[in-house]
């Protein structure tokens, strides 16, 4: 078990939640989630543990470059991909154990970069930038609008863990059965859930 997967089952401890580790036997499929999760002895949901590394990618070019030389240069700004990115790879997860969607599907993002954060996650999902005024930019579309297009409705909630211990949950209305679930197990108020788009 990584350290980030152990961040997440302590934090789903901290909830009153069990998360069991599921064990790839001869024969299982190699592309499932990390954990079945229960309250008390009941299995209520999967969940998926994907780690958010700090972009390494100007530390490594100073690194590798001579004295005096200047690095850098212009590029895609990589954290709307890489959350993109992330969430295809757990939509094919849970497809493997879950593929009749009868069980809630909840992918937890362990962050240690500093720079991304919730309006990331926001941003790949709902292709939204949202201002402090509340204003919503649809700049971010390529990316929610993309290969995820479908894929992010497959997952019920979306948890952001900082290394600060602060989190964030974002869910997904599309299944209501699952949504009132999670509700209920993390101890959510409906009326207390901000619609973001």
């Amino acid at each position: 078990m990584t350290g980030d997967e152990k961040t997440a089952q302590d934090f789903l401890h901290r909830q009153g939640l069990q998360a069991r580790r599921i064990v790839k036997k001869k024969g299982n499929c190699p592309k499932s989630p990390d954990f079945r999760v229960f309250k008390n002895s009941t299995f209520v949901f999967f969940c998926e543990v994907k780690t958010i590394e700090k972009d390494k990618w100007l530390d490594d070019l100073m690194a590798s470059a001579p004295p005096g030389q200047v690095v850098g240069g212009g590029r895609d700004d990589p954290r709307y991909g890489r959350v993109a990115d992330k969430i295809h790879g757990a939509v094919q997860q849970f497809k493997s154990v879950n593929m009749e969607w009868k069980y809630p599907n909840v992918l937890m993002f362990v962050n240690h970069d500093t720079y991304c954060g919730p309006p990331e996650l926001i941003a790949a999902t709902t292709g939204y930038f949202v201002a402090n005024n509340g204003s919503r930019h649809k700049i971010f579309g390529k990316f929610s609008d993309g290969r995820i297009k479908e894929e992010k409705f497959k997952i019920d909630l979306y948890i952001w863990l900082e290394d600060d211990g602060k989190r964030f949950y974002l869910f997904n209305f599309v299944n209501k059965k699952h949504q009132d679930e999670l509700f209920s197990l993390f101890g959510v108020e409906p009326g207390s859930i901000k619609e973001i788009y």
